[in-house]
């Protein structure tokens, strides 16, 4: 088996972020990655392979961030997430001089903080108002003790959806 050099020029800041590449990029995760190193172990079984062409294309992450290896399916995810390495947050509010570092982070602000629009999401419990369904979902699970996620065959309630979904399997 070929050391991880031999079969990728890429290098990391941090280890971790080696594994991770190496996990997610490689059909077998290697070792260690000093030259001449030739042990492999197997990957694990949640290790994507992306050579595999069983894939679709769209499931495949080809945009990789420089920075930590982390991988995306689209060029704007990317572009985005490295955002958050480099400390770039070219979405600004004009009204209060927020600025964010994904343009929905902006909208999402902007329709919240500013937006004179009617009140969207009401509580079915009480009285209080929330332009963001989020805000209301929280709201809910703090003030009013309600769970976002129920199981329709017991009575377990779970404000998490991977909660949940560990709940069903």
């Amino acid at each position: 088996m070929p050391a991880i050099r031999d079969v990728c020029e890429k290098s990391f800041a941090l280890p971790r972020y080696l594994k991770k590449h190496q996990d997610t990029v490689h059909s077998r995760r290697f070792a260690d990655c000093v030259p001449g190193t030739s042990s492999a172990i197997e990957p694990p079984d949640n290790a994507t392979n992306d050579a595999d062409p069983s894939l679709s294309l769209k499931k495949r992450k080809k945009y990789e961030c420089t920075f930590c290896g982390k991988s995306f399916t689209t060029s704007q995810r990317l572009q985005d997430h490295e955002r958050i390495h480099t400390g770039e947050r070219p979405y600004k509010c004009e009204l209060c001089s927020k600025d964010f570092v994904q343009r929905g982070h902006y909208i999402r602000h902007f329709n919240t903080t500013h937006s004179t629009d009617p009140v969207r999401y009401p509580c079915r419990n009480c009285a209080a108002n929330f332009l963001d369904r989020r805000k209301l979902a929280k709201h809910l699970q703090i003030d009013h003790d309600e769970m976002q996620y129920k199981c329709d065959k017991c009575s377990g309630q779970y404000d998490r959806f991977s909660e949940f979904k560990n709940h069903q399997s």
